[in-house]
């Protein structure tokens, strides 16, 4: 497993945003101070889906899957692509 340094992980965090990658592959609509849509990772009929602009992560409540963007977020990116073809 690969380790990255505080600086690193901390730059990465600070040049990207989780709303906007997240927005690019799932339909999310702001309520509040989140943004809820569809889960990618399994079949929903009311979203459960929520991302967070301000703590940079997304919840899933049916999935109970959590995950901050950082370096694991760009994992994110492509397993939703994934899930969408």
């Amino acid at each position: 497993m690969m380790y990255y340094s505080d600086e690193v992980i901390e730059e990465v965090r600070s040049k990207n945003d989780i709303v906007d990658i997240i927005s690019g592959y799932v339909r999310l609509q702001k309520k509040g101070s989140s943004y809820f849509g569809l889960c990618p990772f399994h079949n929903e009929k009311s979203p459960s889906f929520s991302v967070s602009r301000t703590k940079q992560m997304y919840y899933c409540f049916g999935y109970v899957q959590a995950l901050q963007v950082l370096l694991r977020g760009l994992v994110l990116v492509e397993q939703i692509h994934e899930e969408a073809v």
